[in-house]
């Protein structure tokens, strides 16, 4: 029987097995380095397996599958691709290794201390060394800065769930006239969620900018703002009333919290 261990396009690790499947609780597509584990015990079926990320053992947040798990399998070994020429692993892999019998917490506890991984860094900070690791410069790590010249800053980068430094990847925002209402549209990445402040400003005269219009985007729907989960984004949908207004200008701002 073949063994995958993968990580999703929702950034949960999963594993697959001839058909059977578990999918962990936690994601690690947040640009930081993880150490991760799949435990498979002796005649254990996918929903018998745990997931071990950054010292957390946890069973699967999802399983299928009834059949034991055959880790006797002679077939090849591949890291960073399933043998198929158009599927590989998009990040980076470092000290992989395969053990003959299930580990538990302790072990497991013992080999990342070893190891000395360093527990993620939380929020923009975390997210913007996962692309330039020691860097400094607020001309390139800045939340403002854009080192990619894309026209998207590194927090415009962050919202949308697009690279710093890949110039020309990101999806900008779109807008419409729907009915009464102006409607500003765009992705935002679940690791924006906390980790930046948004709101939408609207202005009538391009000079002045009232707080008290400001339209704040939080975790989840308001009155005129529509949060829609699609995986590891959300689709986000403000509506502006424009009846009564001969023009409105907005502008979408992104701080820290």
């Amino acid at each position: 029987a073949d063994l995958r261990l993968l990580v999703n396009a929702g950034g949960k690790l999963r594993l697959e097995a001839n058909g059977n499947f578990a999918l962990s609780a936690n994601s690690v597509n947040d640009n930081a380095w993880h150490f991760v584990a799949l435990v498979i015990p002796a005649g254990a079926t996918a929903g018998g397996v745990s997931f071990y990320t950054d010292g957390t053992l946890s069973v699967p947040a999802s399983s299928g599958g009834t059949a034991p798990l055959n880790t006797a399998t002679g077939n090849e070994i591949f890291l960073g691709t399933d043998g198929n020429t158009t599927r590989y692993f998009s990040g980076l892999l470092d000290d992989v290794r395969i053990y003959k019998k299930a580990l538990s917490k302790s072990e497991l506890d013992a080999l990342m201390a070893a190891m000395a991984v360093a527990p993620p860094v939380p929020g923009y900070a975390g997210w913007i060394d996962g692309f330039f690791p020691g860097e400094t410069s607020l001309a390139i790590i800045g939340l403002d800065a854009d080192p990619d010249h894309d026209s998207a800053s590194n927090a415009l980068e962050m919202l949308l769930g697009t690279s710093p430094s890949l110039a020309g990847d990101a999806v900008m925002p779109t807008s419409g006239i729907v009915g009464n209402d102006f409607i500003f549209s765009f992705d935002r990445a679940d690791a924006a969620i906390t980790a930046l402040a948004v709101k939408l400003q609207l202005s009538d005269d391009l000079s002045s900018w009232p707080p008290a219009n400001d339209i704040v985007i939080g975790t989840g729907s308001s009155p005129g703002v529509t949060i829609t989960d699609q995986g590891a984004t959300d689709k986000v949908e403000i509506a502006v009333p424009m009846t009564g207004f001969p023009k409105r200008f907005v502008r979408l701002r992104l701080a820290l919290p």
